[in-house]
């Protein structure tokens, strides 16, 4: 079954699971909407008059508006797969109370208006969380092989739903709610499984709703984007006219439907019927044509498809305004929006730069889109009650808005191509955007231009964006970029060709596998043994694995180990666990040539990382003890890679080694969850280890999970101020990858006020210091006390720092962080926009504290304007000293030891005497320093060394 998946859709080794939770989660929810949207209708249309569909169209716009508003506040606040399952319990809930109103036959009141607008929303809702969900489920790299598959189960359950609608003929249209509880309640099992299954660890740029139906409308200001941008505004009209356009059709399609089919079962089978034709037109639409048309007419002319057969259906119900015409509109309208144009559309939304790309897409698919609706309804109400126009003469009403559509559409493709350009030349399109298509003829015209140049950043971001694009045009350049100087270039090129059937290159790219670059080399191996069958392949390892060069050996081992998961005759012919002891007695060897020892230790600890295979895992844990740390780097990365819990100790005792710490911590992160309660424990029992500590922190601030973030917050009490600042980075970092984790705001606001307390004493401190600096002493006296004053002085300035990452896990993040940057601005203006800011965003019981802090922390400041902004109280120069001394850790401490040394403190000889065997040197040395002054000079009081 998996090797059927690898072969058809390209799903790999770990894979398979996830994607067919999603592929099934999918299914089921567009299948229920499939089934409910011929159920409302035909419910309405019983009850009511088509004259009062209408007025559903402008509740629909006003409703989706305020619950999707309400829900994604709500949404902030709670973890993902919770949210799902209340919500999923929630729509149950409300099926299950609809159904028993229908099966007691109430249809009264605005129990049916309520039902029509519940079937709208609950289509945005559900599909919307579904992709938000596939975004967390994979990474950026699977969903851009993956989401094909995925969104396969949405045409899937889109045609068997609506012919499902079609059992109203046989169990009556109100128990097809009963059916959909069944499926629905399906969910309830899946989400679980695919929230386990979830990707490791997803950046806070990855995680953002999916295609239909964004919910957040974060930040910027929506219509200035649209008067900055021409482009942005055509954009947001051509989707705004769409929409309308659509609701009046509908309008349409359903009155007539209504005039020729009275019978409410027969109309539920109908609308079922036609809704599942449609996708399964639409489909092969997509699959046969789309591709072809992007590829040689481009973005442009493929608008012109939807309101072209609009406007010949809309002509056609006008002169006969019967079912047939009917029918013919909704083909036009339904076969065309979910292929062509909706390929369009995703186009002309790519070259949007990906700072604003969310609020615009937000922008367009809620309020515009809820706009449009309104609009519709309110132009129905006028047009047929007002001014009494049949259900044919709409048509004079969609013929001129389809028009403006065209106009739009047309003025668009020059604008698209500039702003295209103008990405590529300032990087502004997102390389993992999931559902990029670059297929279009005009955009590959301007790629090309790229490519033929000699800028090598803007070839390579091209090839980035072109990596999942076959087009013949593109062939030439990529064939005369295998012999570019950049080794990343050729690598991207090789690539790119391994996707296209013909022209076979293997001559040419057999060059290639003595190439420089170790992963050229291995890609060019793997390429070889794509173009090659049976026989040939295994020839070909063979002469690779036996090649005088040790180079091409480690690159034919790499393509061998890569493989052997999809290819059973590898596995066999080649036993990996021969190969690799090979290898290392290879090794061993090669003593003469260190260079080539290494060479061939590095590249068989990354091939190691390839395959999960447990008789290789002794290998791995040899390269994990080895001498060389590169080679250790490297067996750390693919430890990590296996999640194999038995190479964890191994792990967590390179944390404490300065040159592969930071690939153990790597490493260690890929295990997630699976690690979780160990590397907690650790960080408890880390005691007087404080590298340790410190790294433990750095690791779980890359596991997006609860139990992470409640360890982490234990964390903030820690008595060492390094660690608690650890701590606090890590969980900024959870705070803005994983916004789906909770942050309590109790302890938070303990620590907060905590901090400003901290800030408060070593500001009385500093400024009862630069009082006494202006008196006379010494020379080193005087140096002394500069020196502890700017020591204190970045103390408060770590303060501040802590004090807004605090704020950072309560508040949003960007937010805090940007009024940061304002607050220590040497900017005046930006200093008093981010008091503002704060002052309008904080609760009172921060606001009391922080604001006289944030005004009084400013170069500008005289020292006596910020004392008593601040209402400090100056301290004697002895307490101060004693505070630090015996309060203080690190650095700070050390400058208060010295000048306790020079300020001759003998009261403090006791406290400087314990701290000649502090863990600080810099303490230690500063405290030795002191003694010998207060014992060589004499001191103010009582010294006993």
């Amino acid at each position: 079954m998996t090797t059927l998946l690898h072969k058809l859709f390209d799903i790999r080794e770990g894979e398979a699971p996830r994607a067919l939770l999603m592929f099934g989660y999918v299914f089921l929810v567009i299948c229920c909407l499939l089934m409910l949207k011929p159920v409302r209708n035909s419910l309405f249309l019983e009850k009511y008059s088509v004259k009062d569909i209408p007025y559903v169209y402008i509740l629909v716009a006003v409703s989706a508006a305020a619950v999707t508003t309400f829900y994604a506040r709500f949404a902030r606040k709670a973890r993902l797969d919770r949210l799902i399952k209340i919500s999923l319990l929630f729509i149950l809930s409300n099926l299950l109370i609809f159904w028993l109103l229908l099966r007691f036959d109430y249809k009264g009141g605005w129990f049916l208006f309520i039902f029509f607008v519940w079937v709208a929303i609950f289509g945005v809702i559900a599909v919307s969380q579904f992709w938000t969900l596939a975004n967390f489920v994979f990474d950026a790299r699977e969903a851009k092989r993956l989401f094909g598959f995925v969104g396969a189960g949405a045409i899937s359950g889109g045609i068997v739903g609506g012919y499902a609608a079609r059992v109203a003929l046989v169990i009556g249209t109100e128990n097809i709610l009963l059916i959909c509880i069944a499926l629905l309640s399906l969910c309830l099992l899946i989400v679980p499984a695919a929230w386990k299954r979830r990707a490791r660890e997803v950046q806070a740029e990855q995680i953002r709703p999916g295609r239909p139906g964004q919910l957040r409308l974060r930040g910027g200001n929506p219509f200035r984007m649209l008067r900055e941008s021409p482009y942005l505004a055509i954009l947001a009209g051509i989707v705004g006219v769409s929409v309308i356009v659509a609701n009046l059709l509908d309008y349409q399609y359903i009155a007539i439907a209504k005039a020729e089919i009275p019978d409410k079962d027969e109309l539920t089978a109908f609308f079922g019927f036609w809704l599942s034709t449609l996708s399964i037109i639409s489909l092969l639409i997509q699959l046969l044509f789309t591709r072809r048309i992007l590829g040689s007419l481009g973005v442009g002319p493929s608008l012109f498809f939807l309101p072209l057969g609009i406007l010949l259906g809309a002509l056609a119900i006008w002169l006969y305004p019967v079912l047939w015409a009917a029918i013919l509109i909704k083909v036009s309208d339904g076969s065309f929006k979910q292929s062509i144009n909706k390929a369009g559309i995703e186009l002309l939304m790519l070259p949007i730069p990906s700072a604003i790309k969310p609020q615009a897409k937000a922008f367009i698919d809620v309020l515009v889109d809820s706009t449009a609706t309104g609009v519709g309804g309110l132009l129905l109400i006028l047009f047929t009650g007002v001014w009494g126009f049949s259900v044919g003469n709409i048509s004079l009403v969609i013929v001129p808005l389809v028009l403006a559509w065209l106009y739009l559409a047309l003025r668009v493709r020059k604008q698209y191509l500039e702003a295209f350009r103008t990405a590529i030349e300032k990087r502004t399109i997102d390389l993992e955007e999931q559902f990029t298509n670059l297929q279009d003829a005009s955009l590959v015209e301007t790629a090309l231009k790229v490519l033929e140049g000699k800028n090598e950043r803007q070839i390579l971001y091209v090839l980035n964006l072109l990596e999942s694009v076959r087009h013949e045009r593109l062939l030439p350049c990529l064939q005369e970029l295998l012999r570019h100087s950049s080794g990343e270039i050729r690598l991207q090129a090789l690539k790119m060709l391994a996707r296209y059937d013909s022209p076979d290159m293997s001559e040419e790219i057999y060059s290639l596998v003595g190439d420089e670059q170790p992963e050229v080399r291995a890609e060019a191996i793997a390429y070889l043994f794509q173009k090659s069958g049976g026989e040939k392949k295994a020839r070909l390892l063979r002469e690779f694995l036996n090649h005088p060069d040790y180079r091409v050996q480690a690159a034919a081992l790499t393509c061998a180990t890569r493989c052997s998961a999809e290819e059973e005759w590898i596995r066999t012919s080649f036993p990996l666990k021969d190969l690799v002891e090979n290898t290392l007695l290879q090794a061993g060897q090669a003593e003469g040539n260190p260079t080539e020892k290494k060479f061939i230790k590095i590249n068989l600890a990354r091939a190691l990382g390839t395959v999960k295979r447990p008789e290789l895992y002794p290998f791995l844990h040899l390269l994990l003890k080895d001498a060389d740390p590169e080679v250790v780097q490297n067996a750390a990365l693919s430890a990590g890679k296996t999640r194999e819990k038995a190479f964890a100790p191994a792990l967590l005792a390179l944390l404490e080694r300065r040159e592969t710490r930071k690939y153990a911590r790597q490493a260690l992160a890929e295990y997630g969850e699976d690690i979780l309660e160990e590397l907690i424990a650790r960080l408890q029992e880390s005691g007087d280890s404080q590298s340790l500590a410190r790294e433990l922190s750095r690791v779980l601030g890359r596991i997006g999970e609860q139990k992470t973030v409640d360890s982490l917050l234990a964390q903030l009490n820690h008595p060492h101020p390094r660690l608690r600042f650890q701590a606090l980075k890590a969980l900024n970092r959870l705070r803005n990858n994983f916004p789906m984790l909770k942050f309590n705001e109790k302890p938070l606001e303990q620590e907060i006020l905590k901090e400003i307390r901290r800030y408060l004493d070593g500001a009385a401190i500093l400024h009862s210091c630069k009082q006494v600096q202006g008196q006379n002493g010494s020379p080193p006296e005087g140096a002394a006390r500069l020196l502890l004053a700017r020591a204190l002085e970045e103390k408060l300035d770590d303060s501040l720092e802590r004090i807004f990452r605090l704020l950072g896990l309560i508040y949003p993040p960007r937010d805090l962080y940007n009024a940061y940057l304002g607050i220590v601005s040497a900017r005046q203006d930006a200093r008093a926009n981010a008091l503002e800011f704060l002052d309008n965003l904080l609760a009172p019981r921060y606001k009391k504290d922080l604001i006289p802090i944030v005004e009084a922390h400013s170069p500008q400041n005289s020292p006596g304007s910020a004392r008593n902004r601040l209402d400090l109280h100056l301290l004697p120069e002895q307490e101060c000293l004693h505070r630090l001394i015996t309060g203080e850790v690190g650095w700070l401490k050390a400058c208060a030891v010295y000048l306790a040394g020079t300020a001759k403190a003998g009261h403090l000889a006791a406290e400087i005497l314990t701290l000649t065997s502090d863990r600080e040197q810099a303490v230690r040395e500063a405290a030795e320093y002191a003694l010998r002054q207060l014992e060589k000079n004499g001191s103010d009081g009582e010294f006993h060394p």
